[in-house]
């Protein structure tokens, strides 16, 4: 026992000390503490890596320590010849060694863009393909299947830096083929050397329209954000979701067609590298680079796998309304003005697919493809929906009478099928929905409807015609007052639609803003030669001007009148009995009768009509179709639609 007390216990003390300082600080280097790690930061500690935090991740740091780095700065400050020691290590397995390299490969390729301006761009393609490649390597042909690490971190983030070193070296050899000018040859875009590498990009998969086959721009999907779209609609994978910039505006025809294709489509990148195993894919540098068509399939064949690859579809579309410049347009249409369109057109929401139905969207009274901004965005973001059908939208002048409107939308979609599918033969050409908000509803509503002689009855019994003049008045304007329903279209959605008139345009602001509205000049002058109206009698000008003034150039707020009589007619003709329809109506106050109900513009009695497959009444105002609510019953009545054919087998 050693005494407490005195200069002997000191002494001691201190030689005890000296013995066992050595032992004690052995010890605490092997000493364990415990702690806890929070919530919020749970994930955040088991997906820290190059691309969350700047920094190589755990399993990476993990890994150099096993090889002989007592740190990553050891590592990244002598990066290729860490790559080298890495690869020849026979201390870590494949999986282990692929995915750190990828991972400094990235490390590096970032490095280079943050800290090197001006640096040659093939040079940064070099790294990013080596990325991509180790991480394609890892990802197929090490031990284990993608399928067996289905549920490991580490596979998500190797795919991650496979997806991303994709999205970069695609944009890098976009601006390098811009830069050398573009080839003329839409299935291959470049075929070059970069640094060492063989590099084909194929192209045969998609199917881009004319004015996007030399691009202005190619814009990673996940770049950009939007206000005014609820939802971006995504599907995850290997691959980098792209937007291709097409040189013409929207909106703009460009190509003498009757319709456009999106001049904004969205296609997904994927990197295919060549060999059949992993020494074959690391010992070569031929990469293929492949652009896919996210809308025509959700799998692709790699290394002799089938795997999901990744899709967006909203930004290609919220790119295209941002762009277009739609609701100046409309207003200056409205009104006449230059910088208005001046006729209907058809623009597609994605390239044309001869196998999937149509969805025919006509927008109301100064409006345009902004009014089906969700709307679109949810059919295209449902995958259900996606694989059945394709929107198109119809982009039309608001201040062209009904008449003449619901004419020149038939003969654009007529001639837009004839160039399409001229035997009518493809799925797009059978079986459409066609959706029409408000006034969009009426034109709809007359593309299904038969016209008979509703018309001329209603003028043969005001003006008695003689059978000559009454023939030649039938001839002349038979595209307005005679039709059929169009047998393409087999189900109709009508929202909000005034089938008999709002009240709304016959106040006194109504009127005095439709003396504001100036009609195409063209279309005004182009009816009146139609009438031969210099060879009539004075009676014979009396039927003409009613049909050119009245009904012809009433102008389109002037159409909705309760008291127009083309319009009062054209409600009482019958909807084709092979057309299933639907009417969505909005209310403003849930508890006023249904008979008193209106959504701030259109009365629930005008809105309705008989014999309808469903009506749904929802609490809203007259943008009707653009509620939470009225979009879900628009997707219920497509997806039935599907279920529908497919049990009788079309």
């Amino acid at each position: 026992m050693i005494e407490k007390t005195g200069p002997l216990y000191l002494q001691r003390l201190v030689q005890m000390l000296c013995i066992c300082a050595p032992l004690l600080w052995l010890a605490g280097c092997t000493g364990v503490t415990v702690g806890k790690i929070s919530s919020s930061d749970y994930l955040a500690d088991r997906r820290n890596d190059i691309l969350t935090t700047g920094r190589l991740g755990q399993q990476s740091v993990s890994t150099l320590i096993r090889i002989g780095f007592r740190t990553q700065y050891q590592c990244t400050n002598y990066i290729d010849a860490c790559r080298n020691r890495v690869s020849e290590s026979d201390q870590v397995s494949d999986e282990e060694r692929l995915s750190l390299l990828s991972e400094l490969w990235v490390y590096d390729a970032i490095h280079s863009e943050e800290t090197e301006p001006g640096v040659d761009k093939s040079i940064l393609v070099d790294k990013w393909l080596n990325a991509a490649r180790s991480a394609y390597g890892y990802l197929f042909f090490t031990q284990r299947d993608p399928e067996e690490r289905a549920f490991e971190d580490r596979q998500t983030q190797v795919r991650d830096y496979y997806n991303y070193a994709t999205q970069r070296t695609f944009l890098l050899m976009f601006d390098i083929r811009k830069e050398a000018g573009f080839e003329t040859d839409q299935a291959v875009w470049a075929k070059r050397a970069i640094k060492g590498w063989q590099v084909l990009v194929d192209m045969t998969d998609i199917h881009l329209p004319p004015e996007s086959d030399v691009p202005e721009d190619l814009i990673a999907a996940g770049s950009l954000t939007f206000s005014g779209i609820e939802h971006i609609y995504r599907r995850d994978g290997l691959g980098s979701e792209l937007v291709v910039v097409g040189r013409a505006p929207q909106g703009r025809k460009v190509s003498g067609l009757p319709f456009e294709q999106t001049s904004y489509p969205v296609v997904t990148g994927v990197i295919e590298f060549s060999g059949r195993s992993l020494e074959e894919v690391m010992g070569n540098n031929k990469a293929v680079l492949r652009l896919l068509d996210p809308y025509r399939s959700a799998k692709l064949s790699l290394a002799g796998k089938d795997v999901p690859f990744a899709g967006n579809f909203t930004s290609g579309y919220g790119l295209w309304l941002a762009r277009g410049d739609f609701t100046r347009q409309s207003w200056r249409s409205f009104f006449g003005l230059e910088g208005g369109i001046d006729e209907p057109r058809i623009i597609m929401m994605q390239p044309y697919d001869p196998d999937r139905r149509v969805i025919l969207m006509l927008h109301g009274l100064v409006s345009g493809p902004a009014a089906w901004v969700n709307t679109a965005n949810d059919i295209l973001g449902d995958s259900r929906l996606r694989r059945s059908y394709q929107v198109w939208q119809v982009y039309y002048p608001t201040n062209v009478p009904i008449v003449v409107t619901h004419a020149e939308i038939r003969r654009v979609l007529r001639d837009t099928l004839d160039v399409l599918d001229p035997t009518r033969t493809a799925q797009a050409s059978k079986d459409m929905t066609i959706i029409g908000h408000s006034m969009g509803g009426i034109l709809a509503r007359l593309m299904v409807s038969e016209s008979g002689d509703t018309f001329w009855d209603a003028i043969q019994k005001k003006y008695s015609l003689d059978e000559e003049h009454f023939e030649r008045l039938q001839n002349d304007f038979a595209d307005y007052l005679h039709f059929s329903p169009i047998k393409e279209i087999d189900d109709a959605i009508f929202i909000a639609t005034p089938h008999s008139g709002t009240p709304e345009a016959d106040t006194t602001l109504s009127r005095w803003m439709s003396k504001l509205i100036s009609l195409p000049t063209n279309m005004v002058s182009q009816l009146k030669m139609q009438s031969h109206i210099a060879t009539l009698n004075d009676q014979q000008r009396e039927v003409i001007n009613m049909i050119v003034d009245e009904w012809g150039t009433a102008n389109s707020l002037t159409s909705l009148s309760t008291y127009n009589q083309f319009l009062l007619l054209a409600a009482d003709i019958p909807i084709s009995p092979t057309v299933r329809y639907h009417s969505i109506i909005g209310v403003t106050e849930p508890d006023v009768p249904l008979f008193a109900a209106d959504d701030g513009y259109v009365p629930y009695v005008s809105a309705h009509i008989e014999g309808a497959d469903s009506e749904t009444v929802v609490t809203s105002s007259h943008s009707v179709q653009a509620s939470t609510e009225a979009i879900n019953v628009i997707r219920a009545i497509l997806a039935e639609k599907v279920r529908r054919n497919s049990g009788s087998g079309h």
